[in-house]
C-alpha cells in the first residue's frame, strides 16, 4: 500500500473518487464551448526495459503551469486523456490528441503514464515521464523543468523512465558500547522535528528493525529506507539499540540521532536534529548511552550519630506531601533505593542518583533514612529527616513542610537529625489521706479514644508502665514517661492506680483517677468525661481519690 505521504505525486488523484466523473463532463463540454481549441498529438513508444502488458491504462496528462506549482492533489491536470493499451499500441506505439488546448496559454507541459497496477496513479516501479525524457519527479519537486510544447502540434514520448522513489542508506557502526548478538536495531525517520513528532501515539514516519549479528557488531550494519517522501523539505534519523527488550528507547540503551546528537537533548528541545533531506547515504556511530533525566541525592552524615559499615541507607520520594497521606493504610513511598554503606561513603557521603523517579510531577519531597536498629523502619533512634533538614515526624504532622524538589537536578542532605517520638512524662505525688505503702503496685494505663465504650473485662489499654513504690516515691512523688506515644492520635487520656492488695486490678478502696482529679468509675460509666492530654509532654497527677464501687 503506498504511503499517503506520495499523494502529490498522484497526477490523477480525481481517478480514485467520483469527482473523475465531473472532471471529463468539464472537460467535454469545455470542448464544445470552445470550437477554436488547438490541438496537439502526443504519440507514445514503449522504448525501455520495462514494458506495459496489454489491458494496462495509459494516461497522457496537460497542465498549463509546471509541474511543481500545480495542486494534482485538489485540482488534478487541466487535460488528460485515457487509453487501454492494445499489444500493437505497446509494439509500434500510439498517438492521442488533445484538441481543445487553451490557445491562450503560453505554457503547455505534458506527461504520459502507464497505470501497470490498476490503482488508478503512479507508483514506484510504473512507466512515467514528462516530454522531453524529464523525469516526472524531478520536475513535480521543481529539481528540473519540464518542456514547454506550447504552440507545438504533435510530440512524442519515448516512454522509457521508470518512477523510483528516494532512498536513503544507514550505516551504523558500534563505536563505543558493543551491544550483544541478537539485540535489536531500530533507525527510525521522521519528516518533522523529533521534539514535534508524538512518539506515543504517532510513532515515527518509518522505521526499520533489524537483529544484529557478531559481523554487524564488529564492521557495522546498512540499513536503507525506501520510498522516502520526495517532498519532505526535513528528514531527520536516529539509531537505536534496544539492550532491555522491551521495545522502546530507555535509560542504558544505545540511541543517538545522526550527526553525533544527544537524543534526549533532541526530544526535550535543547539541541537541533541534522536535517539529512536530499541525502542519499548517512553513516551514524552509535556509541551514546542513554541517560535519562535524574534527580542527584547526595547524602552527608554530620551529626553526633554516625551509621556503621553495612548499614542500610534508603532515599525515599513521595509525589504528595506526606501530611497529606494516610499513614494508618499501607502507604509507603512511591519510590525508594537502599544502599549498603562503605567506609567511604559514612566519611565523604553517597550520592544516588534518582533516574527512574517521574521528574514531570508538580510535587517532589525526597527524604533520607539510616537503618541504625536493623528494624524494619524508620523507627525511634534512626537516622531520618526530609530535604532540607525537616524532621520527618514533622513533616508527617503538617508541623514543618520539606522543600518541593521538583525543577531541581541535585541536592545535598546532611543527615544528622534522629527519629524521636513523643512522649509523656506522668509526675504522681500522693496528697490524700489514704497513703499507699511501700512495696505496693503501681500502674500507669494511657488510651487513645474515650473510656465510655471501654470494657475492663475484654478491652487493653493502649499502654501501661508498671513501678514497685519506694518510700521515697510515696513522700518525694514518682515521674514515669511514656516513650513513642503515636503522634497521630487526637486523644489520649491517663489514669494511676496502686494494687494495694495485689489481686492485680483496681478494687474497692484502693487509690485510682484519671488526669484530671476524675474519678475511674464516673469516666467508665460516662457519668464524667477524662481530661484529653494529646499534644501534652508532661502532666501531674495528684493522687488522692479512692476507688468506690457501687
Amino acid at each position: 500500500m503506498k504511503d499517503l505521504l506520495f499523494k502529490k505525486i498522484l497526477l490523477v488523484p480525481v481517478l480514485m473518487t467520483g469527482v473523475f466523473a465531473l472532471f471529463l463532463s468539464s472537460c467535454d463540454k469545455d470542448k464544445d464551448d470552445d470550437s477554436d481549441g488547438k490541438s496537439l498529438a502526443v504519440t507514445v513508444n514503449f522504448s525501455g526495459t520495462k514494458v506495459p502488458s496489454a489491458g494496462e491504462q495509459l494516461m497522457v496528462v496537460l497542465v498549463y503551469s509546471p509541474l511543481s506549482e500545480v495542486d494534482m492533489e485538489n485540482d488534478g491536470p487541466d487535460d488528460i486523456l485515457l487509453h487501454t493499451l492494445t499489444a500493437n499500441d505497446i509494439t509500434s506505439g500510439v498517438t492521442l490528441t488533445f484538441t481543445n488546448i487553451d490557445p491562450a496559454k503560453a505554457e503547455v507541459y505534458v506527461a504520459a503514464f502507464v497505470d501497470s497496477d490498476g490503482d488508478g496513479s503512479p507508483g514506484p516501479g510504473e512507466l512515467l515521464e514528462c516530454y522531453q525524457d524529464v523525469s516526472a519527479l524531478d520536475a513535480l519537486t521543481g529539481k528540473a523543468n519540464a518542456t514547454n510544447v506550447a504552440g507545438k502540434k504533435a510530440i512524442t514520448i519515448n516512454l522509457d523512465q521508470i518512477l523510483t522513489m528516494p532512498s536513503l542508506a544507514v550505516t551504523v557502526n558500534f563505536t563505543g558500547t558493543k551491544p550483544e548478538v541478537g539485540k535489536e536495531l531500530m533507525v527510525v525517520l521522521v519528516y518533522s522535528p523529533f521534539s514535534e513528532v508524538d512518539m506515543e501515539n504517532d510513532g515515527p514516519d518509518k522505521l526499520l528493525s533489524h537483529f544484529l549479528t557478531g559481523n554487524d557488531i564488529t564492521n557495522g550494519v546498512t540499513l536503507t529506507f525506501e520510498d522516502i517522501n520526495p517532498f519532505a523539505e526535513e528528514v531527520y534519523v536516529a539509531a537505536i539499540v534496544d539492550f532491555d527488550g522491551d521495545g522502546s528507547p530507555g535509560p542504558g540503551d544505545l540511541i543517538e540521532c545522526y550527526q553525533d546528537k544527544n537524543a534526549l537533548d533532541i526530544l526535550s528541545g535543547k539541541a537541533e536534529a541534522t536535517n539529512v533531506a536530499g541525502e542519499t547515504a548517512i553513516t551514524i556511530n552509535l556509541d551514546e548511552i542513554m541517560t535519562g533525566p535524574s534527580l542527584d541525592v547526595t547524602v552527608k552524615f554530620t551529626g553526633d550519630l554516625i551509621p556503621e559499615v553495612g548499614d542500610f541507607l534508603s532515599v525515599f520520594v513521595f509525589y504528595t506531601k506526606i501530611s497529606e497521606l494516610d499513614l494508618d493504610g499501607d502507604v509507603g513511598p512511591d519510590f525508594y533505593v537502599s544502599v549498603a554503606l562503605t567506609q567511604s561513603h559514612i566519611d565523604n557521603g553517597v550520592t544516588v542518583k534518582l533516574d527512574e523517579i517521574d521528574l514531570d510531577k508538580p510535587e517532589i519531597y525526597v527524604g533520607a533514612t539510616v537503618d541504625i536498629d536493623k528494624n524494619e523502619g524508620p523507627t525511634p533512634g534512626d537516622l531520618a529527616e526530609f530535604f532540607e533538614d525537616v524532621d520527618l515526624l514533622d513533616a508527617a504532622l503538617d508541623v514543618a513542610r520539606p522543600e518541593n524538589c521538583h525543577g531541581l537536578n541535585s541536592v545535598v542532605i546532611n543527615l544528622d537529625q534522629i527519629l524521636t517520638m513523643p512522649s509523656l512524662a506522668v509526675t504522681v505525688n500522693f496528697t490524700g489521706t489514704t497513703i499507699p505503702e511501700a512495696g505496693n503496685e503501681m500502674q500507669m494505663v494511657l488510651f487513645y479514644s474515650s473510656l465510655s465504650e471501654f470494657n475492663p473485662e475484654t478491652d487493653d489499654p493502649d499502654d501501661v508502665l508498671s513501678h514497685t513504690l519506694t518510700p521515697g516515691d510515696i513522700t518525694g512523688g514518682i515521674t514515669l514517661t511514656f516513650t513513642d506515644i503515636n503522634p497521630f492520635a487526637e486523644e489520649i487520656y491517663v489514669a494511676v492506680l496502686v494494687d494495694s492488695d495485689g489481686d492485680g486490678s483496681p478494687g474497692n478502696g484502693e487509690l485510682a483517677e484519671f488526669y484530671k482529679d476524675v474519678s475511674v468509675f464516673d469516666v467508665l460509666t460516662g457519668q464524667a468525661n477524662a481530661t484529653n492530654v494529646a499534644g501534652k509532654t508532661a502532666i501531674t497527677i495528684n493522687l488522692d481519690l479512692v476507688l468506690e464501687m457501687p
